[in-house]
């Protein structure tokens, strides 16, 4: 595979030009799928472990590329990392934390940082092009000037990584570093987690960190699960994260264990979306877990694909105009993980109707015209 950069090729603007002109006939935003199977293989993990590498295999990325109904996706397979993703790193995650992960790790060894997270010998790597990926997805994206969504297809997740601590599978902030390397290049940008597990290293980063604390440049909305790991997020606690001005820039929607697909949706447009809409942001940063649908084995939600599909409907009507990127975070029934992905993706490229206005699961699913 080739590497994407932030100056694509002109043989690639060429391709990624006609895949949008192509996706314009049939009213879908472009779609890029960034990947890299090999490189996340080496971070490994224990055998029992439910963040394995068989969730971004080639099997998988094969997987959800069969299973995409939108027309002329791009996939990339990314092998070297971004050329900006330490300077991103190094605004959201501490230097003596980063120095510690990047500490070497024998080749026979798991290095454990919580009970549930874990270093490898190829670990720190791996993880840095994950991140890589989304700011990958950031200049696919931007480059355009267009509504593109762009998806990095990345492990292990991020977005319960504080600044300075390991959590819950996580190392390196993958959502936090992306908003951070685009307010380089837009005034403001909006994070949206549906992961089922709230996402307490965005909230963390976003509520203290002055780069998205500052009124009007970055605001952070989560929908999950609560109970659940990490046992945070309580409705009206964004305050522990970052004092009262914290209510500014995170809001967090937690839901009860076995809630199903339309009492989360009807959660996602009345609380969720609203409180992002406000910002106006220029792009939508998108923490995509799929631990939330039913057949999922750490949650107690009952999302389907349908459901995944609708959500995503909702947030193109709510940000028709902006480009989209989105990135891995949870999701472990790895049998049905890209076709949950594949849904999701689905429809966040298809553009709103100008007749309809609100998103159920009664309603119709994405549909895409010929080109």
């Amino acid at each position: 595979g080739r590497q994407p950069s932030p100056s694509k090729s002109a043989a690639s603007s060429s391709m990624l030009k006609a895949a949008r002109l192509t996706s314009m006939a049939a009213t879908t935003a472009a779609l890029t799928v960034l990947h890299s199977p090999e490189s996340f293989a080496k971070h490994v993990t224990p055998s029992y472990h439910p963040e394995c590498r068989s969730r971004t295999d080639a099997a998988a990325v094969e997987g959800l590329r069969s299973l995409l109904k939108a027309p002329s996706p791009t996939f990339e397979e990314a092998l070297e990392p971004h050329p900006r993703v330490d300077v991103a790193l190094g605004r959201v995650h501490g230097e003596a934390y980063l120095g510690r992960l990047a500490e070497p790790v024998e080749a026979t060894q798991l290095r454990a940082l919580d009970e549930d997270t874990f270093l490898s010998a190829g670990s720190f790597e791996a993880t840095k092009l994950a991140t890589s990926l989304w700011l990958y997805g950031v200049d696919a994206v931007l480059e355009t000037q267009q509504d593109d969504v762009a998806f990095a297809f990345s492990r292990p997740p991020g977005h319960h990584a504080g600044a300075s601590t390991a959590c819950g599978f996580c190392t390196l902030n993958h959502a936090a570093a992306a908003a951070a390397y685009a307010l380089d290049s837009v005034d403001c940008v909006a994070v949206l987690d549906v992961d089922v597990h709230f996402g307490n290293g965005v909230a963390s980063i976003f509520g203290t960190n002055s780069l998205f604390s500052t009124k009007g440049r970055a605001r952070y909305a989560s929908i999950h699960q609560h109970p659940a790991y990490p046992f945070s997020g309580t409705r009206g606690a964004e305050a522990l994260f970052g004092g009262d001005s914290a209510k500014e820039v995170l809001k967090f929607v937690p839901v009860l264990p076995e809630t199903d697909g339309r009492t989360w949706l009807r959660k996602l447009q009345e609380d969720a979306l609203p409180f992002l809409e406000d910002l106006r942001p220029d792009l939508l940063v998108v923490c995509a877990g799929f631990d939330a649908l039913d057949s999922d084995p750490l949650a107690q939600l009952q999302l389907t694909n349908s459901d995944f599909a609708h959500a995503a409907t909702a947030i193109r009507r709510s940000f028709p105009d902006i480009p989209i990127v989105a990135g891995l975070e949870g999701g472990y029934d790895v049998d049905a993980l890209p076709a949950a992905i594949a849904a999701f993706l689905d429809g966040l490229v298809v553009k709103p109707s100008t007749t309809t206005t609100t998103t159920t699961p009664n309603s119709e699913e994405p549909s895409f015209s010929s080109a």
